[in-house]
């Protein structure tokens, strides 16, 4: 990951001091560089924090187009770049660099707002035109990367993570509105954060900001057909369809110029990962998982049995429940939101051995229980949903998904005189 940042205030110059005390609050997300452009009337700055996956040497950002009036910086991945940058070059562009990065700065210049439409990736992007005097923000469709602001009657500032907007001068105070619906829901709704005056770019958003007027719109969103719109297809060739997009996923992420490793903690989306790099290398997988002192919680055994199933080197990361403790300031700190469960501590602590062991990239098999329906919860809902989905073309508007923490379900029904479904998942 990298960290961006954005600031635009007309006609009041930006104090560099602000934008380096900033950058230095992203230095965790970057620690393979930073650098930081500013307009000549010194009213719009860009910065990035840079961790190098592809074009280590050549890749700093931000980068300018080819006559200096368009800047941008990115967080993230963009896939196919090669490809994409092949049209863009026959079209007359020139690359300044080899990052996949930079690729959304000429499809800028190609389509304009239209650009993100041919972006394939997890990314956060802040751009400066020059040409137009004005700020775009832009953060990919199922919001991966982060990408937060504040605006007000001074300009507008963009950043990975608030920490860096509070640098310019914001003061932190929470938002306890957004606290309580945290602690009732487990999630913030996609456009809110913790803090007051600090707004999220929502997923598949693009933020537009000229000085006097901040406009937002959807480039993308889920598009749920209807039931005369579905097309059902036999279970095998349903099968062989999810193995070949999981295989495209997987092959995309493995293109890098650093060495990829993955999580695995024996479940089935971890061990298919796992499998996919190994099938797709030749050669074995990293691999890394958390073991917990505590038998209950710990799951060591299914990813061992795993890893020698794949012939895949495997790295155990050890986990008390002290250690979660001591470590939930630091992961809350990183993640800036709260902790619904341990899985923060567990995370943060996995992730921090993997850095220690000199890899900048890991896949994991997150998201698969939300698309697969990996919930009992879900499974079960199923049924009374089905219907009303197919006929309404769009979801509920319910925005929780359970965790796995362990819960006296007796406390809900005595309470609401039933269990609910989340509470036995």
């Amino acid at each position: 990951m990298c960290g961006v940042f954005g600031s635009f205030s007309p006609g009041k110059p930006i104090d560099q001091s602000s934008v380096r005390s900033a950058l230095a609050t992203l230095a965790h997300r970057g620690p393979n560089g930073k650098d930081f452009w500013m307009s000549q009337s010194a009213d719009a700055a860009l910065g990035h924090t840079r961790l190098s996956i592809i074009d280590l040497q050549g890749g700093r950002q931000p980068i300018a187009n080819e006559d200096n009036t368009i800047f941008i910086v990115v967080n993230g991945e963009l896939y196919q770049h090669e490809e994409i940058r092949k049209d863009l070059e026959l079209r007359g562009h020139v690359f300044r660099t080899r990052s996949d990065s930079e690729i959304a700065l000429h499809l800028y210049e190609e389509y304009g707002l239209d650009f993100v439409s041919y972006l394939r990736g997890e990314f956060a992007i802040v751009l400066f035109d020059t040409n137009i005097n004005e700020l775009i923000a832009v953060r990919d469709r199922f919001g991966i990367k982060p990408l937060c602001y504040h605006v007000d009657q001074a300009g507008i500032v963009v950043a990975s993570e608030a920490k860096a907007i509070f640098k310019t001068g914001l003061k932190a105070e929470w938002d306890y509105e957004a606290y309580h619906h945290a602690l009732c829901f487990q999630y913030l709704p996609t456009n809110r954060t913790l803090f007051k005056g600090v707004a999220q770019v929502e997923p598949g958003e693009v933020l537009r900001f000229n000085g006097s007027q901040l406009k937002k719109f959807k480039y993308w969103d889920m598009n749920y057909p209807t039931e005369d719109a579905l097309n059902p297809i036999a279970e095998e060739e349903a099968r062989e369809e999810l193995r070949r997009i999981l295989t495209e996923s997987v092959a995309l992420r493995l293109r890098a110029d650093v060495d990829i490793c993955c999580h695995l903690s024996g479940g089935l989306d971890s061990s298919v990962i796992a499998g996919i790099i190994t099938k797709l290398s030749g050669k074995a997988a990293n691999c890394f998982t958390v073991s917990f002192t505590d038998a209950s919680y710990d799951e060591l055994s299914f990813a061992e049995e795993t890893a020698q199933f794949l012939g895949a080197s495997l790295t155990k990361v050890e986990v008390a429940h002290a250690d979660m403790l001591e470590n939930l300031e630091s992961a809350c700190y990183f993640s800036e939101g709260l902790a619904i469960n341990g899985h923060y501590s567990a995370k943060y602590l996995l992730n921090r051995s993997i850095q220690s062991s000199g890899y900048k990239v890991a896949l994991s098999g997150e998201g698969a229980d939300e698309v697969l329906l990996g919930y009992p919860h879900q499974r079960h809902e199923l049924d009374y949903l089905a219907e009303d989905c197919l006929q309404s073309n769009s979801l509920s508007d319910g925005i929780m998904l359970a965790g796995r923490e362990q819960s006296d379900v007796a406390v809900f029904k005595d309470i609401f005189g039933y269990t609910p479904n989340f509470a036995q998942a």
